[in-house]
């Protein structure tokens, strides 16, 4: 079974992708900044799915893209969630190695 790691500054999107993946029957765990992303990343090898809003205080989804990209023993593929006017940012992303990229608002069910 994949585990998603779900990375968003704003609790009530990550709590209903959480819930959503869960339903789906998916293991999932959150991260609410790139910083406490990348530690849970680097602690939990099962993590094969990451979630991650590009747009975030401190580190951004495109730093924790490329710490992730630069760590050889680990595979990961990255979802890019952007809001409205990030579309410049998801092809950046897509660009260092993002597996594919949401615009927000979306449900979990278009996620997966």
């Amino acid at each position: 079974m994949k585990k998603i790691l779900v990375v968003d500054d704003e609790e009530m999107v990550r709590e209903s992708l959480v819930i959503g993946f869960s339903r789906q029957g998916y293991d999932c765990v959150e991260a609410a900044n790139g910083e406490e992303a990348l530690r849970i990343f680097d602690s939990d090898p099962e993590i094969t799915v990451g979630f991650v809003d590009i747009r975030m205080p401190g580190k951004s989804g495109l730093d924790i893209i490329s710490e992730i990209r630069d760590n050889p023993t680990r595979k990961i593929e990255i979802v890019v969630m952007t809001g409205h006017g990030g579309i410049d940012e998801a092809v950046r992303a897509l660009r260092l190695g993002a597996f594919d990229f949401l615009q927000k608002p979306f449900t979990p069910d278009q996620a997966v």
